[in-house]
């Protein structure tokens, strides 16, 4: 076991998620460690991805943030019950999920990939639980700042700006 990396559970729940491309969950994991290197916190984390369908994120959002709709991705933060996994002397960041169809739609709207668009939510739901919030827009800066320099060393492009082809 490796404790310089963090522990990064990856669930596919949905089997529109299996199509995409091998080395997806390399990636993944790619992400959410430069995603904590650049706000430098301990590696010595562990997370859950949820890779689901809309039906289920349509549940999610109503039962935890009472709205009908489904949405791209949900961040459920396990900071406040400060859980550590003792044994493996791991912090339980939390729970991201993730819904297929909203995230396929967007990523075609916005011309990139369904892999780019993926990666980018996972760090938006990666800096949820780690209590980055987009509630004012000060907030919402910093979040996009780190969002964009995490996508730009992963090899993305800036999914802030108006002309996004990957």
């Amino acid at each position: 076991m490796n404790l310089e990396s963090p522990a990064v559970n990856i669930i596919i729940d949905y089997k529109e998620w299996q199509k995409l491309e091998p080395g997806l969950v390399s990636k993944v994991e790619l992400a959410v460690i430069k995603t904590i290197n650049e706000i430098e916190i301990d590696k010595q984390i562990e997370l859950s991805i949820r890779l689901t369908s809309d039906l289920e994120m349509k549940d999610l959002n109503h039962k935890y943030s009472g709205k009908p709709n489904p949405t791209n991705v949900l961040a459920f933060s396990q900071e406040n019950d400060s859980t550590f996994l003792f044994k493996l002397k791991r912090r339980y960041l939390g729970d991201i999920a993730i819904g297929y169809e909203s995230v396929y739609k967007e990523s075609y709207n916005q011309k990139k990939t369904l892999s780019a668009h993926l990666i980018h939510l996972i760090i938006h739901g990666l800096l949820h639980l780690l209590g980055y919030s987009h509630k004012e827009e000060l907030d919402s800066k910093v979040m996009e700042e780190i969002e964009i320099k995490v996508l730009s060393v992963l090899g993305y492009k800036n999914p802030y700006c108006t002309e996004l082809i990957d």
